[in-house]
């Protein structure tokens, strides 16, 4: 859990989704978080993917 003040990952005002942005054709798929331990506490990783939309 985060130090006392400190707001998670799930906190932030998109949710918990990466922002990221695609080029034209293309969707980024979030396809879910890792919580990673740390020697001060934990990382969070959000796993995504690219994929193709529409036809090409």
């Amino acid at each position: 859990m985060p130090a006392a003040g400190l707001r998670g990952v799930d906190s932030r005002a998109g949710g918990n989704l990466p922002l990221v942005a695609a080029r034209p054709r293309w969707r980024v798929v979030h396809c879910g978080t890792v919580y990673k331990d740390e020697m001060n506490g934990w990382r969070v990783e959000q796993i995504i993917r690219f994929e193709r939309s529409g036809s090409t």
